[in-house]
């Protein structure tokens, strides 16, 4: 949600003329996060997210995760809904050739520390979005950070003048890589998974969730495996494992959606997993990313912690 893409005030009504929304007020580009572009829009009636996706997300996909988000709207679970334009498509191409949507704005906060009754309402939450993706004929959305991505960023960096503290990590990278590739997951359920439940993805209404953001990510994969990318994300306080926090979300989402005997098994090796990716990608953008938008907001040392925790167990 970093400003990568600037827009003036008259590109951004030329923008909205193909919708049918009413006049603009104001335009706020949103500088939290560091994924895509997004703009806040005030009209004289309703208030949108204009997101221009950059350049992680995998264009392929962004129409079949339309397509759920609208579905996953449908059955009640609170997300953006997605305006379309005169045209009736719902993706817009903009003169530098990036895709852009405008989507309705969610009211709500995105708590940086959560209370274990809002960490519950999230692990709920996401178990909600699991088993209804089940009663949803869901397209094959491929992970676009799965195991063979992990290896081409570390490979991508090799060449790179390291330090000695990314030459440190990404020997630890490749260690942990070689351990998931020794794994074998079978009977795992399977379904559409948020991939980015991250805290600043998930806003409250005091102590309830009132709404679910950020589905760019968003793919067919393990229901564990999406569980422990939210778990190393909520039951971690400043880097800091923190039990309450953990055991409250695992309890929500426990509350919706027991766990498989399988599952169970496989979840340490999850949260590994999970803690590889983020991990791995911080570490990539670190060096070879935009540091002026990246810089101290993604380091990859939070992650290296966690996935250090996990090693440990």
């Amino acid at each position: 949600m970093a400003v990568f893409t600037q827009l003036t005030e008259s590109e951004i009504v030329e923008i909205l003329s193909h919708f049918s929304i009413s006049s603009l007020k104001q335009a706020i580009g949103i500088h939290k996060g560091t994924e895509n572009t997004n703009y806040f829009i005030e009209t004289d009636k309703e208030k949108y997210i204009l997101t221009i996706f950059e350049g992680r997300v995998e264009q392929e996909s962004i129409p079949f995760i339309l397509d759920m988000m609208c579905r996953l709207s449908e059955e009640n679970i609170i997300c953006p809904r997605i305006i379309a334009a005169h045209t009736g498509q719902r993706r817009f191409k903009l003169e530098n050739g990036k895709t852009c949507i405008l989507q309705t704005f969610m009211d709500g906060d995105d708590i940086d520390e959560p209370s274990d009754l809002q960490c519950f309402s999230a692990g709920k939450t996401l178990a909600n979005i699991h088993t209804t993706s089940l009663t949803i004929q869901t397209p094959q959305i491929d992970n676009a950070v799965d195991l063979p991505s992990i290896c081409e960023l570390i490979y991508e960096i090799k060449s790179e003048n390291l330090t000695d503290d990314h030459k440190h990590a990404v020997k630890m990278v490749n260690e942990e890589i070689q351990y998931q590739k020794s794994l074998y997951h079978k009977g795992l359920p399977t379904g559409f998974i948020h991939a980015d439940y991250f805290k600043d993805n998930v806003l409250f209404t005091e102590n309830f969730v009132s709404g679910v953001i950020d589905f760019w990510f968003s793919c067919v994969d393990y229901f564990v495996y999406d569980l422990a990318i939210a778990l190393n994300a909520w039951g971690f306080i400043k880097g800091e494992f923190s039990e309450v926090h953990y055991n409250s979300f695992l309890e929500g989402y426990l509350h919706r959606r027991e766990l498989t005997e399988l599952e169970r098994k496989a979840l340490p090796d999850m949260l590994r997993l999970a803690a590889l990716r983020f991990m791995a990608t911080r570490l990539y953008d670190e060096i070879k990313g935009d540091k002026k938008n990246l810089g101290a907001q993604r380091p990859f040392q939070n992650w290296q912690k966690r996935l250090s925790y996990h090693q440990q167990l």
